[in-house]
């Protein structure tokens, strides 16, 4: 939190708010208001101009803390993305972890529901853009570059990972889910476990073992109620 203050007024600053206080109101803004706050300058007297307000005097605002002020309101614009950023990086990176750690399979809908809610992939250009980088923490830096990510690389190696480790850890089990050994192609299919799964195959190929050892499987690994 930081504190810019003169004749008559108190600035409190911080990532998601800025508190303006008079001896005649206090009032909070927040991302959302950010866009209409305006610093002006003229000649030596500096004001901040709010839309129901007019132009509220920041008397002995030097240029420095001007400058800071600025950046701080950038900032504020960027408060609510910023913070979907860090909260959605959050959640991706927990998808991950738990897949590798129970080796189950992350689906086309989770995939598709992660596509749709990650931030915008311009953020990191517009804050650089705007100046106000400097004032993001590492944690939230790094949250809004970790967006412009190809998720759908990282999600396909985890699940690939997830497959072999599979295939090695249930041989035995895919070795006498039915009467004759699975091949690894029907292994395979068993262990891709998304919530559609097309199975191409000529009669006789052993598409039906395929559909008992998915069931059998599903329950083994507590993918469905028995």
């Amino acid at each position: 939190m930081k504190t810019l203050s003169g004749r008559g007024w108190r600035i409190t600053l911080d990532s998601s708010s800025l508190i303006l206080t008079t001896p005649d109101f206090q009032r909070e803004f927040r991302s959302y208001d950010a866009g209409h706050l305006r610093v002006m300058r003229r000649w030596w007297r500096t004001s901040l101009a709010i839309p129901d307000l007019g132009h509220v005097s920041l008397r002995g605002l030097k240029a420095k803390k001007r400058a800071t002020l600025i950046l701080a309101i950038q900032r504020l614009r960027f408060a609510e993305e910023v913070a979907h950023a860090t909260e959605w990086k959050i959640q991706f990176e927990s998808l991950i972890s738990n897949r590798v750690l129970s080796q189950k399979w992350i689906t086309a809908e989770e995939f598709a529901l992660l596509r749709k809610t990650r931030p915008d992939p311009t953020l990191l250009e517009r804050i650089f853009q705007s100046g106000c980088a400097l004032l993001l923490s590492d944690e939230e830096l790094d949250a809004v570059k970790f967006g412009q990510v190809e998720i759908g690389s990282l999600i396909q190696s985890t699940n690939d990972e997830t497959l072999r480790r599979e295939l090695e850890s249930n041989a035995e089990f895919f070795a006498t889910v039915e009467k004759m050994p699975l091949t690894d192609e029907q292994a395979r299919a068993v262990v891709s476990f998304d919530n559609r799964v097309l199975v191409v195959a000529a009669a006789g190929s052993g598409k039906t073992s395929v559909m008992v050892a998915r069931a059998a499987y599903a329950g083994k690994k507590g993918l469905i109620d028995p």
